[in-house]
């Protein structure tokens, strides 16, 4: 007998075996057998690679998939519902067949007979296939996640590891259940299983206790359970781990010790405390903030490394969580410092000198050292069993020298440091951390990011965006992992680069404490380098999250920086307005004279194509929701603006390939994709800056040349400005210094509604 009239048996026996089921009917264990779209089924694996995708639902397997779900689904990650021959409301097989192979025509997906094209799918297999499909697509961001939903109101999901946004249909998320879930980011795309009818609640803040229950702070909501027999809980007990049994508290576990210490790292998977080392975590770690009498929900940038201010709660030997009790000043930061040319953060060795004596501290052990005495760490001995190791001015007129690193110092100095350093050991190598006032750091930062040469004024600007920023990162407490505040890098801002200097200490005393305040809250002062004559909206360069464009602060509003206000350039969320735009010497912005203020470069079609493959690989999985492919790149064929913002920054690309397609959101993740590298970019004075790891701005448009057959053979790129494009240009304001205005008028300018106050 032949494969194929076999294969149709096959098929009828399934069907009348009760595979599957009449047309009122819904679902079935596996109501289809999947194959690869060229024919071959894949029932048989002795015969073929392709093996049976066995749907063995849990949940959702009696119920139907609206259209509604499905475009849901579809749309949360960034696909399309597929245009079909015929109206519907309810998915079918066929109709799911069709979705398949629309998105997808080279993977894999159903075989369905006729008489089985009409039966309803069920919700369990539709999960299943989507879920393929993505992973088919290469589409990242998505993950399992198991939690318990507690509540559901318009759309909201109250659980246990916080509120979610849902697309899946509300009688699949049975409350009080631990379920298995897809996710990404803060919303739930699709329910797969169900993991614990009766589960427990870890590590949740007790509120009160009455003899008819408690009342809890679980997923950042007050919440009461009423008790289903006697829980034992000691009356002081601030939290612990409760298990549910039909909804209700039939039992509890409390912690096993309550310890102190100063935070020095927090991990993923670890925090280190002071006196206690590395602690494991637990894997539903909680963070609360009891600062008056109120608890409520915190997370791990809370947790301020370098001070002392939260209880640990230990839960079956592990930290289960924390509850933070104050909220400290930035007295002091801890700054990561960058290995050459700022490529990373561990570094091989370390070595340290001093430019007067110094003690080195590991544990209990101190050392001291004189003027011209090293110490280097090259291997976690050197240490000596010790989780850092502290270096210590032993007068505040010492620097510490860190040899071998390579900083823009006069004459090929290396770079020396006020206050302390820290060295701690860190994936095969070394952490180093710089601890020193705050006001100190920044008689290093403002120098490294406004020229001295601009003068006190400007040096003034920059000190007060600096301290704002310096703060808001503080509490961000992004590099934490690190034991640190900030890095010394354009990750936060570039710290002793260039040494301090007489200019920049008289701008910072000049401005002691001042930042910028807005509706009472320190602003997020960004700047950047040069603008193109816009400023950009901030939620239109940064997405948060998976929102994207995000909100933007009034004072961070895309504005002209045009000497004429009544220059009208158009609206440059439209490409011929944008052209004309970025392809214009003569607009009157304040950086005309800069110049970054124009540039160009151009980029052959095999360069642009090398370049985007390794953006790709690098970018989709840092950051997977605004990088989106489908299929196989392989060579550029196309590209094109899908989306600019209001000041004519680039927000969204879409790269054609000759296998698959791109779509990259956000300014960082374009201008990563389309990085110079060793081609030089030219600047409108002529001069040409090559090594580039970013193309100077997203303000751009470009100039395509194809061959006489149609194909992409080059493009070029001109632009406008350098940097992200929000907030206060620097040059720009030194322009705008030499007009006669002075440090606050600058800052109000490029900050409109801001307060500038002494913290």
């Amino acid at each position: 007998m032949k494969f194929g009239a076999f294969a149709l048996l096959i098929i009828v026996l399934l069907v009348l075996s009760g595979c599957w089921r009449g047309g009122e009917d819904v679902g079935g264990r596996l109501p289809a057998i999947v194959v690869d779209w060229d024919g071959h089924l894949g029932f048989f694996p002795m015969f073929y690679e392709a093996t049976p995708a066995e749907v063995v639902a849990r949940i959702g397997d009696d119920l139907a998939v609206t259209r509604a779900v499905v475009a849901d689904m579809l749309v949360a990650v960034g696909l399309a519902l597929p245009p079909l021959d015929e109206d519907w409301e309810l998915l079918t097989l066929g109709l799911a067949q069709g979705i398949m192979q629309v998105l997808n025509p080279r993977g894999h997906g159903i075989y369905v007979a006729d008489m089985s094209a009409q039966t309803y799918i069920s919700y369990a297999l539709w999960v299943d296939l989507y879920m393929k499909k993505l992973y088919e697509l290469g589409i990242g961001g998505a993950e399992m996640v198991s939690l318990v939903p507690l509540g559901i109101s318009g759309g909201q999901v109250h659980t246990d590891m916080g509120m979610f946004r849902t697309k899946a249909p509300a009688n699949v998320l049975l409350t009080g259940q631990e379920l298995q879930v897809l996710a990404m980011g803060d919303e739930i795309l699709a329910v797969v299983g169900l993991v614990d009818s009766n589960p427990t609640l870890r590590n949740v803040a007790i509120i009160s206790v009455d003899a008819f229950g408690l009342v809890v702070l679980v997923g950042g909501v007050e919440k009461f359970f009423p008790l289903y027999g006697e829980l034992g809980l000691p009356e002081d007990v601030a939290v612990a781990s409760l298990q549910l049994y039909r909804g209700q508290l039939a039992a509890a576990v409390a912690p096993e010790a309550v310890i102190g210490g100063q935070i020095m790292q927090v991990g993923d998977n670890v925090i280190e405390l002071s006196s206690w080392g590395a602690l494991p975590l637990c894997q539903q770690f909680q963070v609360y903030r009891l600062y008056s009498d109120d608890v409520t929900l915190g997370s791990p940038q809370d947790l301020l490394v370098g001070y002392e201010l939260a209880d640990f709660y230990i839960i079956a030997g592990r930290v289960g969580a924390a509850v933070v009790t104050r909220r400290p000043s930035p007295d002091y930061i801890r700054v990561a410092i960058s290995t050459c040319g700022f490529e990373g953060l561990v570094h091989g060795s370390v070595t340290v000198a001093g430019t007067g004596p110094f003690t080195v501290t590991r544990s209990s052990h101190v050392e001291n050292f004189t003027v011209g005495q090293r110490v280097s760490v090259s291997h976690p001995e050197d240490l000596w069993g010790a989780p850092r190791l502290y270096i210590t001015p032993a007068s505040p007129s010492t620097r510490l020298e860190i040899i071998g690193l390579e900083r823009n110092w006069p004459a090929g100095q290396h770079p020396s440091y006020r206050g302390t350093i820290e060295i701690s050991p860190h994936d095969g190598g070394f952490i180093v951390v710089n601890q020193l006032p705050i006001e100190e750091y920044l008689y290093a930062v403002v120098p490294s990011e406004m020229p001295s040469s601009f003068g006190v004024e400007a040096s003034k600007v920059q000190a007060v965006t600096a301290r704002s920023f310096a703060y808001h990162q503080f509490y961000m407490n992004i590099f934490r992992e690190f034991g640190a505040h900030v890095d010394d890098s354009v990750m936060s801002q570039v710290y002793n680069n260039i040494p301090e200097n007489e200019i920049s200490i008289a701008a910072v005393q000049a401005t002691r404490g001042q930042v910028l305040l807005y509706d009472g809250e320190i602003a997020l002062a960004n700047y950047f380098s040069t603008s193109s004559g816009m400023t950009a909206n901030f939620g239109e360069v940064w997405a948060s999250g998976s929102q994207f464009p995000a909100d933007t602060p009034v004072f961070l509003r895309a504005t002209p920086q045009f000497y004429m206000a009544e220059h009208n350039p158009g609206d440059l969320r439209k490409e011929h307005y944008a052209a004309n735009f970025f392809r214009s010497h003569d607009i009157p912005g304040f950086d005309r004279d800069f110049p970054w203020f124009r540039w160009n470069i151009t980029m052959t079609a095999e360069e642009l194509t090398q370049r985007i493959n390794a953006g790709i690989r690098s970018r989709q999985p840092a950051n997977p929701a605004m990088v989106y492919t489908y299929g196989s790149f392989g060579s550029l064929m196309a590209m094109e603006v899908t989306r600019r913002g209001q000041g004519g920054n680039i927000m969204e690309m879409r790269f054609t390939g000759s296998g698959g397609y791109a779509v990259v959101k956000t300014e960082f993740n374009i201008r990563s994709l389309l990085a110079p590298g060793r081609i030089p970019v030219t600047r409108q004075d002529g001069s040409q800056v090559s090594n580039m790891a970013l193309l100077p701005s997203a303000f751009f448009t470009m100039e395509k040349e194809f061959c006489q057959a149609g194909q992409l053979v080059a493009v070029t790129f001109y632009g406008g400005g350098h940097g992200h494009g929000v907030g206060m240009s620097q040059n720009g304001a030194a322009a705008l210094l030499q007009r006669g205005l002075n440090y606050r008028d600058v800052l109000r300018h490029f900050y409109p509604g801001v307060e500038i106050v002494v913290w």
